[in-house]
C-alpha cells in the first residue's frame, strides 16, 4: 500500500447471500461450491457525483476530474479469478454496485481500481474469507454482511520528470535542470532518476543519476551542454512505490559560432 495521499477511504461492503436462510445460523445448501457477493463501493465523504461520472471534491487528487472506469477483482487459492466493471454512479448516488460469484475458501481478495480521466488511478483492497457456513445474519435481509475499509492511501501514479530550459536550439551552452517530482500532492515521491546524454534509451538496471528513499522526495539533476551541435537527453524517473514514467526525449542544438562575414568583390572594369 503506498505511504502517502490523502486520507480518503472506500467502504466495501461484501454481502454473502444465503438461500433460504431462516435463523440467525445458517448452513449453504448441500453441495454448493460459491454465492453471489453484492460488492458496494462507498465513496467517501466530501466527494459528490455529478452528470456522465465527473466527480465534485476538494481534494485536488480528485477534483475536476471524471470517472471512467471501476474494476473490481476477485482472486485466491482454488478459485479462477474473477473480474467485473463496476456502472460508474450516477449524479448524487454515494454507492456503486456490482454482483459478482465467488467461490468459497479462505483469504479472497478483493481490488478496486478506479480511473480517471487526468490519468489518474485510485486502488483499494481487502481480503476476507467466504465460508459456506456463517453465523452471524442481518435478520432483515438474510445475508451475512462483512463491511470492509479499503484504503486508497495508495500511490500508483508514475512520476513526473522535466527539464529547463527546455529542449530547443541556443546561441550559448546550456546548464540543464532536470527535475523529478510525483504529478500530485503527496505521493510516495522519486526514488531514481536515469537519464543519457548520447541519445541511447536509459534502463532501470543502469545506474541512477540521483536517487533518494525519502518520502515525498524530489530529485534534482544539472547537465551542462557545452558541445556545438545536437546533444540528445533522454530520461525517467521510478516513484518509492516502484511506479515507472515512459522515457522522455528533449534534443539541444548548441550553436555559438556566428556566420562568415559576406565577401563583397567590386565588378571587374
Amino acid at each position: 500500500m503506498g505511504r502517502l495521499g490523502f486520507l480518503y477511504s472506500f467502504f466495501l461492503f461484501a454481502s454473502l447471500v444465503l438461500a433460504g436462510c431462516g435463523g440467525v445460523s445458517q448452513t449453504a445448501p448441500e453441495g454448493k461450491s460459491s454465492n453471489p457477493i453484492k460488492v458496494s463501493i462507498k465513496l467517501p465523504s466530501g466527494i459528490s457525483m455529478l452528470s456522465g461520472g465527473r466527480v465534485k471534491s476538494t481534494n485536488p487528487r480528485i477534483a475536476a476530474t471524471t470517472i471512467t472506469a471501476i474494476t473490481l477483482d476477485v482472486t485466491g487459492e482454488g478459485m479462477e479469478p474473477v473480474s467485473a466493471d463496476v456502472p460508474i454512479p450516477s449524479a448524487g448516488a454515494t454507492v456503486a454496485e456490482v454482483v459478482v460469484d465467488v467461490t468459497f475458501g479462505s483469504a479472497r481478495r478483493f481490488v478496486v481500481t478506479i480511473s480517471t480521466s487526468t490519468g489518474s488511478a485510485f486502488r483499494g483492497e481487502a481480503t476476507l474469507d467466504i465460508d459456506a457456513t456463517k453465523t452471524v445474519l442481518n435478520p432483515d435481509t438474510n445475508e451475512l454482511e462483512i463491511p470492509i475499509t479499503i484504503d486508497v492511501n495508495v500511490d500508483i501514479d508514475a512520476p513526473g520528470t522535466t527539464v529547463s530550459p527546455p529542449a530547443g536550439i541556443y546561441n550559448a551552452p546550456q546548464t540543464v535542470t532536470v527535475k523529478c517530482k510525483d504529478v500530485f500532492n503527496n505521493q510516495s515521491g522519486c526514488a531514481k532518476m536515469f537519464l543519457t546524454t548520447d541519445g541511447t534509451a536509459p534502463l532501470s538496471t543502469d545506474s541512477p543519476v540521483q536517487s533518494s528513499t525519502a518520502v515525498g522526495g524530489i530529485l534534482t539533476h544539472t547537465v551542462n551542454i557545452t558541445a556545438e551541435g545536437t546533444t540528445v537527453l533522454k530520461f525517467f524517473s521510478i516513484d518509492n512505490e516502484g511506479n515507472v514514467e515512459d522515457i522522455h526525449t528533449a534534443p539541444y542544438f548548441i550553436d555559438t559560432i556566428a556566420p562568415a562575414a559576406p565577401v563583397i568583390t567590386s565588378p571587374a572594369d
